[in-house]
């Protein structure tokens, strides 16, 4: 990442943070970072949404914070994710931007993103081809049934713990893992229980229909501020 970027979040995702690791899993990260308002006014500025930080070739994304926010305002699962994983760093701006949460969510988008998400996941697992297909259709129904699952928790208490606490869908998720094929029968059928889950949470909600956006306005322009150069 450039010299004048600052990251100010980092936190652990995937199986480590979802509680279905292996012993030979590797160390997810996703981070925030913010680009210095003067360059971001300089003509010619050319500054990314999101690039890999550390030089770590793992799936450590960063994003800048203006991406982030969009991303995250409309439901984004990863963004939403970023707000609740386990923590590896933080400043200041990085815890206040964790408490921004509640004003970020839009129950209407929530249920929208995370139907999307779950929609592509359940046809990557049914496409998947080629030498390791089994890995990535195994992997693409891992995720359709665990973007669900905290789908569900979020709409509910509009939060979420990442690590998978309810022992028989987290056993469910590594046999869905260690398979010689993928479960089909049980993954359709776990999928269409949380659906019906996931509709009745949105339902019953009380997440805001709309995200807060003149508080999250007030937060940008407050972090422009700060990191001026």
């Amino acid at each position: 990442m450039a010299e004048e970027d600052i990251v100010i979040l980092k936190v652990l995702s995937g199986s480590r943070a979802y509680g279905l690791d292996s012993p030979d899993s590797d160390y997810d990260l996703h981070g925030v970072f913010v680009a210095p308002t003067a360059r971001l006014l300089s003509l010619g500025a050319k500054v990314p949404d999101a690039k890999r930080f550390d030089g770590i070739d793992q799936e450590n994304t960063g994003w800048e914070i203006r991406h982030f926010l969009e991303l995250a305002l409309n439901g984004n699962p990863t963004a939403i994710e970023t707000f609740v994983a386990p923590l590896v760093e933080a400043n200041e701006t990085g815890n206040a931007l964790r408490a921004l949460l509640p004003a970020v969510l839009s129950r209407k988008r929530i249920y929208d993103a995370v139907t999307g998400f779950s929609r592509t996941q359940r046809a990557r697992m049914f496409e998947s081809t080629g030498k390791e297909a089994h890995t990535r259709s195994a992997k693409s129904a891992i995720a359709y049934l665990r973007s669900m699952w905290h789908g569900i928790e979020l709409l509910r208490a509009g939060s979420y713990n990442p690590f998978i606490e309810e022992e028989g869908f987290r056993n469910l998720l590594h046999e869905v893992r260690s398979a010689n094929t993928v479960p089909f029968p049980k993954v359709i059928e776990k999928a269409m229980e949380l659906e019906t889950e996931l509709t009745a949470a949105y339902l019953a909600s009380t997440v805001r229909e709309e995200p807060d956006m003149s508080r999250v306005n007030t937060f940008l322009l407050d972090v422009r501020r700060q990191y001026w150069q």
